[in-house]
């Protein structure tokens, strides 16, 4: 019986092993509270889209049909079809085209990273506050800017971009250590396991 005494905690202890539990509860809603915040939402303009959240999927149809996006989620857009989705409080608008397969990777005041895999789309992204704040991967390339806006087109393998404003950096997937810097009115390609092109200038006529 003498040793009992040693095997039960103190009371201290028990106050600082409960104090500790319920840090660990709040932490834990607090991340569940933080993973249930919208990234943004997607407004339709015209046809219809099908969104998929975890192992779900809804059909969005009808000009200013509206859902919440949340980090994860993916957008695959019909034929004859458009839609904007608004992220950061709308200070990042990506207008989606027809036949885009487009996803949600995460969206944080701290960072953005989106995904297209297929299709056409134009990117509308405030000033980043430190490098790598935007990032865009598509099957065979990896875009990041600093504020500007720029339009993408991806077949799965090939990524074409043109800067309509600003500047963007263009990575090849395949040669990461390779990047090239497309300016206003500047046009690059990079297929699959080749680097970038150079730059292009392209006409206001060939930007229409």
């Amino acid at each position: 019986m003498a040793v009992l005494p040693r095997l039960l905690p103190s009371r201290a202890a028990a106050r600082a092993a409960a104090g500790l539990l319920l840090l660990a509860g709040l932490c834990a809603l607090a991340g569940a509270a933080a993973a249930q915040q919208p990234a943004g939402r997607l407004e339709l303009e015209q046809g219809q889209a099908k969104v998929r959240h975890l192992e779900q999927s809804r059909i969005v149809r009808g000009a200013g049909a509206r859902v919440e996006l949340f980090s994860g989620d993916t957008v695959q857009t019909d034929k004859d079809s458009r839609a904007k989705v608004f992220m950061r409080e709308d200070r990042d608008v990506v207008t989606l085209y027809a036949n885009t397969l487009f996803e949600v990777q995460s969206v944080s005041a701290e960072r953005t990273r989106l995904g297209l895999s297929l299709g056409k789309a134009v990117f509308t992204v405030l000033a980043a506050v430190r490098p790598g704040a935007f990032q865009l991967t598509t099957p065979t390339a990896t875009i990041g800017v600093k504020g500007t806006e720029f339009v993408v087109g991806t077949d799965g393998e090939a990524t074409f971009l043109l800067t309509l404003t600003g500047a963007v950096g263009l990575i090849s997937r395949a040669l990461a250590e390779v990047e090239v810097v497309a300016a206003a009115s500047e046009a690059s390609i990079a297929r699959r396991g080749r680097p970038p092109t150079q730059p292009v200038q392209v006409s206001p006529q060939a930007r229409e």
